[in-house]
């Protein structure tokens, strides 16, 4: 099983700072972990490179806003993005449809009760705030197709558990950011595979989203959605 430290070390062959045989210092392994783990973190503002989208069900209390994050009232990985939500009452699904603060801020009365029809997540970080308009029951549960961050090694030999297309573009875009530290400049064909293998990623994440929406389109159109039928009203 390929691991954190295989990869570091892959990629610091690309640019020929490990040779065959030899071995990296600790200090030039943990700073290319380091490194790695921040390529990760700033992929993962890009929803193209996200490949995961996490379905999770919260019980509402009538608040007007929840705290979401680590141990927060949604206690769960803060979300980079919700892109469909829906509501359950009585055994019925109704879609929400997604606000941005200025449409949440022209609400006049954001204590108004009855069944939601609108969320608005603020994105804040490291504690998340999910505003739900009208507010809700204490019987209604929240529903959120949610994009997480990339998951960042936790150590060196840390296994790699991404879809396979994400190796080979982690691997060479790691080594184009690491020459800079060797004085060097990573070879034209190491930075065109690095690109290459990052747009791969992309275009089939951007598929994956796309069969996503059609599995979740119930959800995203008018009227309510009854889990019995499967159908919307």
């Amino acid at each position: 099983m390929t691991t954190a430290r295989d990869l570091v070390q892959k990629a610091h062959k690309k640019i020929s700072v490990l040779g065959q045989g030899s071995t990296l210092t600790n200090e030039e392994i943990n700073d290319g972990f380091d490194e790695m783990n921040a390529m990760i973190a700033q992929w993962s503002t890009d929803g193209a490179l996200i490949f995961t989208e996490t379905k999770e069900t919260f019980s509402l209390s009538g608040a007007t806003s929840y705290t979401i994050g680590s141990g927060q009232t949604f206690n769960t990985t803060l979300p980079r993005d919700i892109k469909a939500a829906y509501v359950s009452e009585n055994g019925f699904d109704t879609p929400l449809s997604l606000m941005d603060n200025v449409e949440y801020a022209g609400i006049s009365d954001k204590d108004l009760t009855g069944t939601p029809e609108k969320i608005y997540f603020d994105g804040n970080y490291p504690t998340g705030n999910i505003y739900i308009w009208p507010v809700g029951y204490s019987y209604t549960t929240l529903t959120m197709f949610t994009e997480k961050p990339l998951t960042s090694f936790s150590s060196l030999t840390t296994t790699f558990e991404m879809p396979l297309e994400y190796e080979t573009a982690i691997i060479y875009n790691l080594a184009v950011r690491l020459a800079p530290d060797y004085e060097k400049e990573a070879s034209q064909t190491v930075k065109t595979i690095a690109k290459d293998s990052l747009a791969a990623v992309s275009r089939q994440n951007k598929k994956n989203n796309n069969n996503k929406v059609a599995v979740d389109s119930a959800f995203l159109g008018s009227g309510t959605y009854d889990i019995n039928t499967g159908q919307v009203r």
